[in-house]
């Protein structure tokens, strides 16, 4: 076993590459250390000290590139659909949706992304700025629903055992397939290389307050609709993905345990950045590796071409690169949008720096995600 972050950082390449061939084995760690998991055959014992040093040294562009398995050590399970039956080919909800999609507002989501950039130095995970964020979303979403008059939709805080912050749950209960469930999400938490806890300068406007700027006007749009979907639809925004996933690891591991039929998954990772270098072709990017489900990537390719206005292209994303790996992990079928791969040109090159802020993001190409992400809930939700 590796004992040093620089003999760690020296094989970062090394470890991208492994595969899954030999699973390592369960094993609990000494007090005051991580169990962390760079791949599914390669895992790491680190303190806190030493996990940091390693994501300041790891290149920005790769992102976060592990998991935090401490919690939850269970092996790597991809849900692999010999079969997708039951899930849905071709878009078939154009009469609910057309009406819905023009009424995605650009102007809101740039308003959320805006509060969470700058009302706090940072929303890490492990300091009360990251408390009071989660608590503005809560509040936020729960004013949402009191607007549209929605008794029937209730807004939680999830607490977590290794993080201060709580994600927020937002139930929109389903009608006639009420115990399966759809999950939107995006993650709530942002980290940056400059400066530690409370002092840490992290507005992560792209990172991902981009995301939740898109599920918080999803939802806006949903509740003000009155639409009632067949399956219960969930819209989660997660604390402590920028720590190996911890909230939403935490959420699936109990969703698993207690038997929950999570239909299908969306992460929204990251929607705002626009280089100029693409901005006269602009694509949004579905990812398409072994953290997601054979059955929801060509749904998303369909759904891109029925619903929104820009072409897409599937990429690879490393590593747990975000939330939904979790989902995958626990057995779920879950897919994940993004503005970029960790390879492509339009990749924000402030993704955890002091730069991540709202000025230079495009909301325009921002709403081709909630576009995305809206035609998924409804689709999933009513198939």
């Amino acid at each position: 076993m590796l004992k040093t972050v620089q003999l760690l950082c020296v094989c970062v390449a090394a470890l991208l590459a492994c595969t899954a061939a030999a699973p390592s084995p369960l094993f609990a760690c000494p007090s005051g250390q991580r169990l962390i998991e760079f791949s599914p055959s390669h895992r790491e014992c680190l303190t806190v000290e030493e996990l940091a040093d390693y994501q300041a040294a790891r290149p920005k562009s790769l992102g976060v590139g592990f998991i935090d398995v401490t919690r939850h050590p269970e092996h790597f399970v991809v849900a692999e659909a010999t079969s997708c039956e039951g899930y849905p080919q071709k878009p078939a909800q154009g009469s609910i949706l057309n009406p819905l999609l023009p009424q995605l507002n650009k102007d809101n989501i740039r308003d959320v992304i805006a509060n969470l950039s700058t009302n706090w130095p940072n929303r890490y995970f492990n300091d009360a700025h990251g408390v009071a964020a989660a608590n503005f979303l809560k509040e936020k979403f729960t004013a949402m629903a009191a607007a549209a008059g929605r008794t029937d939709v209730t807004v939680e805080l999830f607490p977590h055992p290794d993080t201060q912050q709580p994600s927020v749950v937002v139930t929109l209960p389903g009608t006639s397939k009420k115990d399966q469930v759809v999950v939107l999400g995006a993650h709530e938490d942002s980290v940056s290389n400059a400066g530690h806890g409370d002092s840490m300068d992290a507005p992560g406007a792209d990172d991902d307050a981009s995301g939740v700027g898109n599920l918080v006007e999803v939802a806006r749009v949903l509740l003000s609709s009155e639409f009632k979907p067949a399956r219960t639809l969930k819209f989660m925004t997660y604390a402590g993905e920028e720590g190996g996933l911890l909230g939403s690891q935490d959420i699936a591991a109990k969703y698993k345990k207690e038997g929950v039929d999570v239909f299908a998954v969306l992460q929204i990772e990251m929607s705002g950045f626009l280089a100029a270098a693409v901005a006269d072709a602009p694509k949004t990017v579905i990812i398409n590796d072994s953290g997601v489900s054979p059955c929801l990537v060509p749904f998303l390719q369909e759904l891109s071409k029925a619903y929104d206005t820009v072409p897409f292209k599937l990429q690879q994303c490393e590593y747990g690169c975000s939330d939904h790996v979790s989902w995958t992990k626990h057995g779920y079928a879950a897919a994940c949008i993004a503005e970029a791969g960790p390879f492509d040109p339009n990749l924000n090159p402030n993704m955890h720096h002091t730069g991540d802020t709202l000025d230079i993001l495009n909301m325009d190409f921002s709403l081709h995600f909630a576009r995305l992400a809206l035609a998924f809930g409804v689709e999933l939700a009513n198939a």
